[in-house]
């Protein structure tokens, strides 16, 4: 099992990743703007055994992706330096539909999810704002609180340096039937929301580190 994170993370979340497999720390340098050049969710759209990677990504990150049993799939547009250009990767889905602003997101996702209904919202950081589970959403973003089954969580609190603030999809990863969150709940002022969102999805929580919530841009699991 290999776990794309940010580098940047805390030492000590990182550490606790590394009981669920190898820890691959991500960072990039002068391809898009600093707060996010270690976000996965930034260079990466991974669902179930596929996987597709900005055609800018360094390839030193590839060269791991190339040894698990995933499905490399290369998006046609570079990433750039600044948004929209930085969003053209950042979708989330599950088994019938694709979330995403249709307008920007690369064709090499609408490709992979072409028999689902895509589901367009004007923000672009669809995958920075939304926790997908089985039953409902979670989402920090009120245009795609309206427009789904989705919680709004505010994201006031939630840290990413060199921005006033992160989204609550940058903090959390669901995978085998947890949630894990960068963070600690005694930190969350509004922690029942996402107690509330785990119980629903029948998800146990798993918190990273103990501090407030940090935007990591995810976490990858292949």
């Amino acid at each position: 099992m290999l776990i794309i994170c940010d580098k940047r993370l805390p030492q000590s979340a990182k550490l606790k990743l590394s009981k669920y497999g190898e820890v691959v720390e991500f960072l990039t340098n002068e391809i898009v703007y600093e707060a996010i050049s270690g976000h996965p969710d930034i260079f990466f759209h991974a669902f179930e055994s596929s996987i597709i990677y900005a055609p800018n990504t360094p390839s030193e990150y590839l060269k791991n992706i190339e040894n698990t049993e995933f499905q490399m799939i290369a998006g046609e547009i570079a990433l750039g330096k600044n948004y929209p250009t930085t969003a053209l990767y950042n979708a989330v889905a599950n088994e019938n539909e694709l979330f995403c602003n249709k307008n920007i997101i690369d064709k090499s996702v609408l490709k992979l999810h072409n028999r689902k209904r895509v589901v367009h919202f004007n923000q672009g950081y669809s995958a920075c704002n939304i926790v997908v589970g089985k039953k409902s959403m979670l989402t920090s973003d009120l245009g795609i609180c309206k427009k789904t089954n989705s919680q709004y969580f505010n994201p006031k609190d939630i840290i990413l340096e060199g921005a006033n603030n992160g989204f609550i999809g940058g903090c959390c990863s669901v995978f085998d039937d947890k949630l894990f969150i960068i963070g600690a709940l005694k930190f969350v002022r509004e922690s029942q929301i996402i107690i509330d969102f785990a119980s629903t999805n029948e998800l146990e929580i798993i918190e990273l580190y103990q501090g407030k919530l940090i935007d990591g841009g995810g976490i990858i699991w292949i």
